[in-house]
This record gives structure tokens, C-alpha cells and sequence, in this order.
């Protein structure tokens, strides 16, 4: 397994050119997000030139690389590797007085105030009719990965988030060349290859091991639309990720790929480049679609390309099993507007006797609308943010990175449960720091 210190030392020889700064073309982004927090404006020299600042570097970086990886946890309470490296990052920019308490610069309380919305109805709905106790650790974890991360994460210089961006990239990749490793030459391995034949790796499941697959790819199209990396760079990342997808049989992955891929290069704004990208589609799906089944991995050719074809919703996984939970879920919600059942009850209510599978029916059953209406200003938040950086001079392709993970993310929640798995926030964070980040260094006076 690579180190993450190890990951860090080769992608730095990955940098590669950086966006001119300049000054926003509509005022100061400080305007709009208020002055940077004092995290953004004194990380960059003290994380070059103090051993303090070198170590908190390599935590976070350690954070983020094994983020995906969620085998590496405890089996007492969800706690990962991942999750060490984080609150050792927290304890240490405390300790340095570093740690940014406004990671969103003015859009923080508006941040903080949709958490506090979407926990109270979760709490709310668990005192009255639920379990308090096992409320009181989802709640944490919640707290975890939406309030303490951002603080580490955020508000950090651009050439450290685009670093952090390519540390996420690196370590799905490996991630996929891993699981595609178990799925040739230890197939009956469940640890990381399902009863069915289906890819999950380290992240062990198969699902979110594709949306992660799908938001990787984007990272990795960002990263060379913004010249961060070569070519032979985007082919050598994006080959692993993309075949991992196909072994994992995700319909979910598969589609929030496509659908991000594309939504990226529509906002990049370059007709050349959307011209070029349909007519290498459309010759893709015409060789997929006449010897796809040749070539094709076994589980992907049973799981999505045959439904594909045939247009039988039946072949597509699990979609008639989720599509009746969402209408119990509906019927449930009729009572849960106002008061939820609390966390983790809906699977002790359902006559199926698990979860929805729909982040926002799951969160409306659970916590109520209050809950729900903290869930969806969380993306709001993050679109805002990629909108206003989408219209500068300068922050263009930056804002179109946002736009575009903020849309797949949006979608992905209504193919899951629960996200407070530090795999959903991270990337979401990096996702809004790239943004927020080059909108703070374009505010600054020359």
C-alpha cells in the first residue's frame, strides 16, 4: 500500500501551472465572502517554512488520502484511519492557533445554521420517538464531518487545495487498481469483492465505490482542463478509475460519470472541446453497443449493459427493490413532516427492514421537513459558492469544477442513506475549497 507520505512526495512533481490571479471582473470576492479567514491568509508561507506547518500538511494530506478507504476503521464505533490523521490535523492547528473557524469566509453561518437544522430535526425526532442514544453518535459523526473537516480542509492557499485535489484522485485510482487486482486472482475474497461479483474494495461498498469513481474522473478532467496535469498524467489516473466503475456494476456510478464528465466540459465553455467530446461518445456507444459484450467485464455486461439494451429496469440491479422503499418512505413521510422517527429508525418501521436508499426521503422520514431543508442548504451553499467564482475572469474553470460536483452530489443522494462517511464530505469540501480559494487569492491587492 502506497504511504501517504509517499503519495505526497510524487505528486508534487505533478504541479504544474496555476491560473493568473487577478482582480474579480464583478468587485472583491471579499465582498462577498467577507475577508479571508486567518487560516487562508497565513497558511501558505508557514506551511513552506515551519516543521509545524510541513506536519500539518502531511496530516491532512494523509486525511484525505485514505478517506476513501473505509476498511481502515474500527469495529467498536465508525472511526477510521482516515479519522485519526483528521483530528490529529485539528489538535495541531489548534495548537498553532490555525484552525480556520470560518472556513466559508461569509457564507460560514449560513453553513453552520444549515447543520444545526438538519441535526436538530434528526435529535428533535429522536427524543421524542426514537433511540437518544444511537441518535447521539450518528449526531457526532455528523458534527465530525461537516463542522470540524471544513475547518481543517478549508481556507487553505489554491496550491494546497489543488494538492489535496490530486492526493483524492491518486488514492481512488489505487483504490480501483486494488479492487480490479482481488477481482482477477481472489475472486472469493468478501471482504472486498461482493457474493455477486460485484467490486467494492477498500471502500466496501459498490455503490459509493462508483459515485467516488465518477466524482475521481471529474477531479481528474478538472485537473488537466486547468493545466495542473499532462495528458499521459489524465490517461494513467483515469484508466484504473474508469475500469474500477465498470467492475463494480453500478448503475449509479456509471451515470453520475457520464453525467459529470459531460456537465464539465459544457461549462469549460470550449465549443472545440464539447464538438470533440460528442463525436468521440457517440463512436464509443456505437462500438459498445455492437461488441461491448466481448469486451465488457462480466458484471457490468449483466448489471448495466444488458438493462441498457433491452431497456428492462428489472436487469438494473436493485431498481425495483429501491424504487419500493421510496414509495414506503412517501407513505411514511405523511407522518414525519413535522416530528421524524429519529435516526436510524426508519429500518426498525419499514416492512422491508432497512433503509431507504434516498438521502432525502430517509432524512424527511427521520428528522422531518426542518432536517430536510438543512440538507438541501448544504449544496446550496457549495453551488453559490461554485456560482460566483464561475462568473470571474479568472476563477472560470475553478467555479465549473464546483457546479459540476455540487450537481453530482445532489444526485448521488438519492441513490444512498446516510452520509456522514468522511468519503462523502471530503470531496464535497475539496470541491468548494477550489473555488474558494482562488476567489480569496484574486481578492487580494497586487
Amino acid at each position: 500500500m502506497v504511504t501517504a507520505a509517499r503519495s505526497c512526495a510524487v505528486l508534487g512533481q505533478l504541479k504544474g501551472g496555476s491560473m493568473a490571479s487577478a482582480k474579480a471582473p464583478f468587485g472583491k470576492a471579499s465582498a462577498v465572502f467577507g475577508k479571508p479567514p486567518r487560516a487562508a491568509r497565513t497558511a501558505k508561507p508557514r506551511s513552506t517554512h515551519t516543521t509545524s506547518g510541513r506536519l500539518e500538511m502531511f496530516l491532512i494530506s494523509a486525511t484525505v488520502f485514505l478517506s476513501p478507504m473505509n476498511y481502515l476503521r474500527t469495529d467498536l464505533i465508525y472511526f477510521t484511519l482516515s479519522d485519526l490523521f483528521a483530528l490529529a490535523t485539528v489538535l495541531l492547528m489548534l495548537a498553532t492557533r490555525r484552525l480556520a473557524t470560518q472556513p466559508f469566509g461569509r457564507q460560514t453561518p449560513s453553513w453552520y445554521a444549515a447543520v444545526a437544522l438538519f441535526l436538530f430535526g434528526l435529535m428533535l425526532g429522536s427524543l421524542v420517538k426514537g433511540n437518544p442514544t444511537t441518535a447521539t453518535t450518528v449526531f457526532a459523526q455528523y458534527i465530525f464531518s461537516f463542522v470540524l473537516l471544513p475547518m481543517a480542509i478549508c481556507a487553505r492557499p489554491h496550491s494546497e487545495i489543488i494538492f489535496l485535489v490530486k492526493i483524492f484522485v491518486v488514492s481512488v485510482a489505487l483504490i480501483m487498481l486494488h479492487g480490479a487486482f482481488m477481482m482477477a486472482f481472489n475472486p472469493d475474497d468478501v471482504r472486498f469483492v461482493s457474493r455477486s461479483g460485484r467490486m467494492y474494495g477498500l471502500v466496501e461498498r459498490e455503490n459509493a465505490t462508483g459515485a467516488l469513481g465518477a466524482v475521481a474522473l471529474v477531479f481528474c478532467q478538472w485537473l488537466y482542463f486547468s493545466r495542473k496535469i499532462s495528458v499521459a498524467v489524465l490517461l494513467l489516473l483515469s484508466a484504473p478509475i474508469a475500469y474500477g466503475i465498470l467492475l463494480t456494476g453500478s448503475n449509479t456510478g456509471f451515470f453520475l460519470a457520464l453525467i459529470g464528465s459531460f456537465l464539465l466540459i459544457f461549462l469549460n465553455g470550449s465549443l472545440r472541446l464539447l464538438a470533440a467530446s460528442i463525436v468521440v461518445a457517440f463512436a464509443v456507444l456505437a462500438v459498445v453497443a455492437l461488441w461491448g459484450e466481448y469486451f465488457l467485464p462480466e458484471i457490468f455486461v449483466k448489471r448495466v449493459y444488458g438493462a441498457l439494451q433491452s431497456g428492462d429496469t428489472s436487469q438494473a440491479g436493485t431498481f425495483e427493490d429501491r424504487f419500493a422503499l421510496n414509495q414506503e418512505a412517501l407513505e411514511l413521510a405523511r407522518e414525519t413532516i413535522w416530528i421524524g422517527l429519529g435516526i436510524e429508525q426508519y429500518r426498525v418501521v419499514s416492512a422491508h427492514g432497512a433503509p431507504v436508499h434516498n438521502t432525502y426521503l430517509l432524512t424527511l422520514t427521520e428528522g422531518g421537513l426542518i432536517s430536510l431543508i438543512g440538507l438541501i442548504c448544504l449544496p446550496a451553499i457549495a453551488f453559490y459558492i461554485g456560482w460566483r467564482a464561475f462568473f470571474g475572469r479568472h476563477t472560470h474553470l475553478s467555479g465549473a469544477l464546483t457546479i459540476t460536483y455540487v450537481c453530482l452530489f445532489a444526485l448521488s443522494l438519492n441513490g444512498f442513506a446516510h452520509i456522514y462517511a468522511r468519503f462523502w464530505a471530503i470531496p464535497l469540501l475539496l470541491a468548494m475549497s477550489v473555488s474558494l480559494s482562488q476567489l480569496v487569492a484574486t481578492s487580494r491587492p497586487r
